[in-house]
């Protein structure tokens, strides 16, 4: 699922990004960048989201309406990314520019869109929610960058909650054709006892 949530994000990228500006994902290295102009993402962070969490199993049914296959509830994952421009000095589009691109198209949208969604993503049918700057966030310091070799840089968190649908659960057994209750059968019926020490009998009372 991760590396669905990296290409489907390069593929929005590349519509809020000028011409000619490469999109990567990887964590911060001695030697960056490796050309320029780039904007890079680093996952920093993974967590679930369980606020739509269910605890009910998803039961798949065919044309009759059986149960077919049962699968666990759908997880989601919220994962952050760091976004870094780079660029050479003087080069245009600067950094900020780059930024300030994916600023503007991460406030133009809600999710990610979905003809930008690919592999489990697209298959899972869901939105995926897309947050640029959420309040909230712990901030990442000055010195993050730096002690990798490489100069202090701007970033800026980009936040997608990404759906994970489970693998289903083992064949259900094909339906029973016969059921034997292995039932005896009914003592034939006897006789009322006649009544002790000349009591009358007791009418019978029948219950609808």
């Amino acid at each position: 699922m991760i590396h669905d949530v990296d290409r489907s994000l390069a593929n929005w990228l590349g519509r809020c990004l000028p011409a000619g500006v490469a999109v990567r994902f990887a964590g911060p290295r001695p030697g960056w960048p490796p050309h320029t102009p780039l904007v890079n993402g680093f996952l920093c962070d993974i967590r679930e989201d369980v606020s739509m969490l269910s605890a009910d199993l998803h039961h798949l049914r065919d044309a009759d309406g059986r149960t077919t296959a049962r699968r666990a509830p759908t997880r989601r994952y919220r994962l952050r990314y760091l976004m870094t421009a780079w660029t050479n000095d003087g080069e245009d589009p600067t950094e900020h520019e780059l930024l300030a691109a994916v600023l503007q198209g991460g406030v133009a949208v809600q999710t990610i869109p979905a003809d930008c969604l690919v592999g489990a993503l697209a298959e899972a049918g869901e939105l995926v929610p897309l947050r640029c700057a959420p309040a909230g966030e712990k901030p990442v310091g000055t010195d993050f960058y730096t002690q990798f070799g490489l100069p202090p840089m701007t970033t800026l968190d980009l936040v997608v909650t990404a759906p994970l649908v489970p693998a289903l659960l083992p064949e259900l057994a094909p339906a029973p054709s016969e059921v034997d209750l292995h039932t005896e059968p009914p003592l034939a019926r006897r006789p009322p006892a006649a009544p002790a020490n000349g009591d009358k009998p007791r009418g019978r009372i029948t219950e609808r």
